[in-house]
């Protein structure tokens, strides 16, 4: 499987590989294959590199190497987001997250749940409480 590979890679809750260095994204970097999905509900965590992993595990490259999205993208990005920021770091902040939408538009599919609200059950919710046993409320 590591020579050759399946035809696609869907890797479900795909932020489980927001880290290069760990164990899990090694792994799933070198499995080859033709096309790779991440699926998860949890894209971006306010961290732009761990952002960059689950697109350069899908798309190698597209976004260039961590060194140079660093530079392009989540520097820039960060040095504008402080309330201290200047007027020109907070332009050029807002100017590169545009420039970043735009280029993930034809790798990024991106849907909220208000997608399946005509489809899902009501919620219903049931609160039981237990009193606690005298051990417990001793420990307690």
């Amino acid at each position: 499987m590591l020579d050759h590979g399946p035809s696609l890679i869907i890797a479900d809750e795909g932020h489980n590989i927001k880290n290069p260095s760990t164990r899990i994204s090694t792994m799933a970097n070198l499995l080859r294959s033709k096309s790779r999905v991440c699926l998860t509900g949890y894209p971006l965590q306010n961290n732009l590199e761990e952002y960059w992993t689950m697109v350069d595990f899908c798309y190698p490259n597209f976004l260039s190497n961590l060194s140079d999205f660093r530079n392009s993208y989540i520097n820039p990005i960060k040095s504008g987001l402080y309330s201290d920021s200047d007027a020109s770091a907070k332009r050029l902040s807002t100017l590169r997250m545009k420039v970043l939408q735009r280029l993930l538009v034809p790798v990024v599919d991106r849907r909220d749940s208000s997608l399946l609200y005509h489809v899902l059950p009501r919620k219903v919710e049931y609160i039981i409480s237990c009193p606690l046993a005298d051990v417990q409320r001793e420990l307690y």
